[in-house]
């Protein structure tokens, strides 16, 4: 049954993927067994993080450390091919940023680090390097996301891991597209991103793809194709709704009212934008997101004269916020607020 959790999964066909992993569940808890409530627990957590349920996750995953902890790593290993509750916690560390708690999130990669080396499980390794790029990605921290993928990439060029190097290398390109170039080195760039990004999605693997998306979509903006992020946005928002992956939904909408007012339209088309994005993330409890969501609205709001109400959507979400003070989501917000 988890095998066929992981499939639909990876597919995002989640309905289906749901169902079956009720059926896992059932059977796990009427083992009693640490062995099968851990996977279950972690399937449970990742299906919840799609969902658009990062608190949920966050607790599924918790659950999956605490029987880890019940059974021998080794064992694990064995039975399933990977360290499930080293691997918890980089599934975890996505979206405690998520529920707004960026050093919580690191901490949990550092713990997954730290005990990827005790274990010293290669395979186990290289995704805990790859997922926490990702975290630092989301962080905004290219440089700290590029050494994280290099260190996945080494040990998947070593050992053959063909997705692995994959995802690996599209991380660092993403990097790159951050670093100060010039108009032909920002071409190259994002002629080498494009590349990695149609050699990971030659995979078939739609799970996360909406993230994915988002930072092409992002990606082709900074480069100047303004016509290629909006086509890239509107196929993250179709991905989304299609396979019911809503994790990203909030953060696609806003960037699509950036992209907008960047290009010179109307203050109109992107407002209602903005408010859907705020909308998505405090339904999902995504309160990074909801940060975004509300700074961008901001900005908006002061330059039509109404910095009062930038304030009030602004404030309340810093005096929540007590992680991550570094991170530019943060201090932009500051800095709006200061304004």
């Amino acid at each position: 049954v988890r095998g066929l959790v992981i499939y639909y999964t990876a597919k995002s066909e989640l309905r289906t993927a749901n169902e079956l992993v009720t059926r896992m569940r059932t059977l796990a808890d009427e083992s009693g067994s640490a062995d099968l409530l851990l996977p279950t627990h972690m399937q449970l957590g990742i299906l919840s993080y799609y969902d658009g349920r990062p608190a949920d996750a966050v607790a599924q995953f918790r659950k999956a450390i605490e029987y880890y902890e019940q059974t021998d790593a080794g064992r694990v290993i064995q039975l399933y091919g990977e360290d499930l509750g080293i691997l918890a916690r980089i599934w975890m560390s996505w979206s405690l940023w998520l529920t707004g708690h960026a050093d919580q999130a690191v901490d949990a990669c550092r713990d997954a680090e730290a005990l990827g080396e005790q274990v010293g499980h290669e395979f186990t390794k290289a995704c805990v390097s790859l997922w926490t790029s990702v975290l630092r990605i989301l962080r905004r921290e290219p440089e700290r996301a590029r050494d994280a993928a290099a260190r996945s990439i080494g040990i998947s060029e070593r050992l053959g891991f063909a997705q692995l190097l994959a995802q690996g290398r599209l991380m660092v390109a993403w990097t790159r597209l951050h670093e100060p170039l010039d108009a032909k080195e920002s071409l190259a760039a994002m002629a080498q991103f494009q590349a990695c990004v149609n050699e990971v999605s030659g995979t078939g693997i739609l799970a996360n793809a909406p993230v994915m998306i988002g930072f092409l979509s992002d990606a082709y903006h900074r480069t100047g194709q303004y016509p290629m992020a909006m086509a890239s946005l509107e196929g993250g928002l179709a991905i989304s709704m299609t396979t019911g992956q809503s994790q990203w939904d909030a953060e696609l909408h806003r960037l699509k009212g950036e992209f907008l007012l960047h290009g010179g339209a109307d203050e109109g088309d992107a407002e209602p934008l903005f408010e859907k994005a705020l909308e998505i993330a405090k339904g999902n409890g995504a309160v990074a997101l909801e940060l975004r969501a509300a700074v961008s609205l901001g900005r908006l709001r002061k330059r039509q004269g109404q910095p009062e109400q930038a304030i009030e959507l602004v404030a309340p979400l810093l005096e929540h916020l007590t992680e991550g003070l570094d991170c530019p989501d943060l201090v932009e917000a500051r800095e709006l607020i200061a304004d």
